[in-house]
């Protein structure tokens, strides 16, 4: 007879809620823990490596920033190098305009702020003084160029670039070569300097002229260095080594200084005037306190001969010149291929702020003969 034997129960299923089974309710707990653990492990490394991409992209993004950075400081620094200035300013090129005799009219222009520096950046927004001499120099020297006209659009610019232009003005004349300004726009403060020397100038009934006088601006950054809790200290050799810092107020010593310096370059602008109008500087004084004039109250106060414009100063020219059958040629320099870059990346913007790179180059302060509300 086989024995049977009894096979031992089967313990049931156990809910976790089952409130009489806590060892299997704990046998529950430690298999869904242990279940859960694995999945913990997962999301950790999915998190992980999201935060590891998007680490790697801040990197890479703040590597090219300052490769790009780096890179637009050495191309700005190399397009505004004038180390090569004799090459840059010297090449002049000659263009026929109209006529076909042997005899020359050559028309200079000088149109923008007057400049001394001949980088790429200030070539391509201004008017280079060393360009502009080397332009007179050339008319100079060309036996056939009977006379000269100046087409003038121009607010000034620093003393020593207007005052340079002017001494090759004064030199064609000593050459018996007449000189004759066209004005444009504006040809004021030391735009009006270089054109006083000429034989004759006309000007548009509009055109902006006058402004004689000297002006230098210096920036006062004190209260906003207090402020941001900015000192400088300053060791100097005496006491107005660093007048016109721009970390505190000028003294009423520095002001002195620097307004004694103004007088002269202004007694300067008012001899040169005077000798090229024919009047006396008492009488140029009079009207000499800076303000602009049109063209029409130019005429009326002797700064202006003529009113018109281009085409008349070039007749004029001829006439003084007593030559028929002439042929105009107007003066130009080849433009390189970073001038035309700057032409138009002077004013860039980096985050919301405008950067003007011709007014961070011209930060350094200076006697002008310029007209300006800035």
């Amino acid at each position: 007879m086989d024995t049977i034997t009894p096979k031992p129960p089967v313990p049931s299923p156990t809910l976790p809620g089952d409130q009489n089974n806590n060892g299997n309710n704990e046998a529950v707990k430690n298999q869904t823990a242990d279940v859960s653990k694995p999945l913990k492990i997962k999301k950790s490394a999915g998190e992980f490596g999201k935060a590891f991409k998007w680490g790697s992209g801040l990197s890479f993004g703040c590597f090219l920033f300052i490769f790009f950075a780096v890179a637009s400081i050495v191309i700005f620094s190399a397009l505004t190098d004038d180390s090569n200035e004799p090459e840059s300013t010297n090449k002049i090129v000659e263009t026929q305009t109209q006529g076909t005799g042997r005899d020359k009219i050559a028309v200079i222009n000088i149109a923008g702020e007057i400049i001394e520096s001949s980088s790429a950046l200030d070539m391509s927004n201004g008017v280079v003084s060393t360009i502009v001499s080397n332009e007179l120099k050339k008319a100079h020297e060309d036996k056939n160029v009977k006379a000269v006209v100046l087409s003038v659009n121009s607010p000034g610019g620093g003393v020593n670039p207007s005052f340079e232009i002017y001494k090759w003005v004064k030199a064609l004349k000593l050459n018996n070569k007449p000189v004759v300004v066209s004005m444009g726009d504006m040809a004021a403060s030391g735009g009006y300097l270089l054109s006083a020397p000429a034989d004759k100038i006309y000007a548009l009934p509009t055109t902006w002229t006058g402004s004689i006088g000297v002006i230098m601006s210096l920036p006062n950054y004190e209260g906003l260095f207090e402020k941001i809790g900015y000192k400088e200290i300053v060791i100097k050799s005496g006491k107005l080594k660093d007048m016109g810092s721009s970390s505190r107020a000028l003294t009423d010593e520095e002001k002195a200084v620097f307004q004694n310096m103004i007088d002269d370059a202004y007694d300067q602008f008012v001899t040169i005037v005077a000798e090229g109008r024919g009047k006396d500087k008492a009488e140029i004084k009079k009207i000499a306190d800076g303000r602009i004039y049109s063209g029409k109250q130019a005429k009326e106060n002797g700064l202006v001969d003529e009113l018109g414009g281009l085409d008349d100063a070039i007749k004029e020219a001829a006439n003084l010149s007593h030559i028929t059958d002439y042929t105009v040629v107007e003066y130009s320099r080849p433009v390189s291929l970073s001038e035309k870059f700057l032409q138009f990346k002077t004013n860039l913007n980096f985050l919301g702020v405008n950067l003007d790179l011709r007014k961070a180059q011209d930060a350094k302060p200076s006697l002008k003969y310029k007209w300006s509300i800035n």
